[in-house]
């Protein structure tokens, strides 16, 4: 199997004295799968995502998401979500969210998922990480 991938990054900064307030970024992934059990397909897939600051602490962002099917890559998923953040401090995050999918596998279609979220960082670390600086 072979795997290809490129991300982006960008952040507005309109007052040099503060953070960022907007973050725009995204993931673009492409699989190449040559065995047997898939004959030769190429699942594709890639994520576009924007955050924006509401408070020092306090962050809320969208993110809409396209994935192939590994054994049909015909079939595609479209996930669309929304989610708000809370960093507790330097090192940890906690996230609440929902999220929406339309697919043309059954089981993901007209799905509706909430989900809570806990990120921390662990071992050598800036000392500000890049959602708050």
């Amino acid at each position: 199997a072979k795997v290809t991938g490129y991300d982006a990054l960008y952040s507005w900064k309109p007052d040099p004295d503060r953070p960022p307030a907007v973050w725009f970024g995204g993931e673009w992934m492409r699989g190449a799968i040559d065995n047997v059990a898939f004959e030769h397909q190429t699942p594709r897939g890639y994520y576009l995502w924007t955050q924006v600051r509401i408070t020092d602490r306090w962050f809320v962002g969208v993110r809409y998401d396209v994935a192939d099917e590994l054994e049909f890559d015909d079939l595609r998923t479209h996930t669309q979500g929304i989610y708000l953040t809370y960093a507790t401090n330097a090192f940890a995050r906690l996230a609440i969210g929902a999220e929406r999918s339309q697919s043309d596998v059954d089981l993901l279609d007209d799905v509706t998922r909430v989900f809570v979220e806990f990120n921390f960082g662990a071992g050598t670390n800036p000392h500000v990480p890049f959602w708050l600086r």
